[in-house]
């Protein structure tokens, strides 16, 4: 994986760090790129919750996509995680689950480029990425109204799926908007359709209102922020569902995926999940 580099007009340098607030907490991936003219750009993504090698990967990755949106083919990349560089280089072997879906996508970026060449540095010149990053994790937490973009690489999303069980018990009923207000139901979510207006409660509200309801459903949420563009994450988990013959209702959220599932299979669909992640 290590490519020597060459000085071209298509080369340059890339910069590459992350941090977590927490580990895990709240980070950012950064990387700078210092083309060969002298010229700089910066490039950050803001984490949720992620720990400090998954940032640090973070920085790799959108550096290297970036380099490949310049059209860069010549690349000396340098850092101060000498657990990054080593293990995309191949010299160390990936022992963290967690960290497989990163290196593989690491390692799938670098394969694009002409050359590549490798550079521990001191986290003292690594400044510019480093302050990149934390620049990002303050901009995040002083402007918490600003919407993020989440995670589209499959990979990633199914392997770090965090799969949560709620405690209470949901159904799916339909009624009137009028009657929504008379019975004074609040709904975990509602829509409006042409025959009605769909609603998801807690069964108590159900049964003490009266309303009707057929299913009675457990709720899991996805805890990995998934991007609403991100393509076949629901469907892989619903294939697996499905050749178990477990049924599953997905309400998509902007930051998780939440599935309904028949509440006496739903310890089944939990094992499932958590052997998605782990495969």
């Amino acid at each position: 994986m290590d490519k020597k580099a060459q000085k071209t007009d298509n080369s340059a340098i890339l910069y590459f760090d992350g941090g977590s607030r927490g580990n895990p907490g709240r980070a950012a991936g950064a990387a700078v790129i210092v083309l060969a003219e002298g010229n700089s750009l910066t490039t950050t993504r803001y984490m949720e919750r992620a720990t400090n090698n998954e940032a640090e990967y973070t920085g790799l990755i959108i550096g290297l996509e970036k380099a490949q949106e310049l059209g860069l083919k010549s690349l000396e990349i340098r850092g101060d995680s000498q657990l990054v560089i080593n293990q995309v280089k191949g010299d160390w072997k990936v022992k963290s689950d967690s960290l497989r879906p990163f290196y593989q996508r690491a390692c799938q970026l670098v394969a694009r480029f002409d050359r590549i060449s490798w550079r521990w540095i001191e986290r003292a010149k690594n400044s510019l990425a480093d302050a990149a990053a934390n620049h990002c994790m303050d901009a995040a937490k002083k402007s918490p109204e600003k919407l993020k973009e989440g995670e589209t690489n499959l990979d990633i999303l199914l392997q770090s799926l965090k799969p949560v069980l709620n405690t209470e018990e949901f159904v799916f009923s339909s009624l009137t908007a009028t009657g929504l207000e008379q019975l004074q139901l609040t709904p975990i979510c509602q829509f409006q359709e042409e025959e009605g207006l769909t609603v998801i409660i807690p069964r108590q509200q159900a049964d003490r209102t009266g309303l009707q309801y057929k299913y009675i459903y457990r709720q899991i949420t996805l805890s990995v922020h998934s991007s609403l563009a991100a393509v076949g994450f629901l469907a892989a988990i619903s294939e697996k569902l499905a050749e178990a013959a477990i049924s599953v209702n997905v309400i998509s959220g902007y930051y998780h995926d939440h599935l309904f599932i028949p509440r006496d299979r739903v310890t089944e669909a939990m094992a499932i999940l958590e052997e998605i992640s782990r495969s």
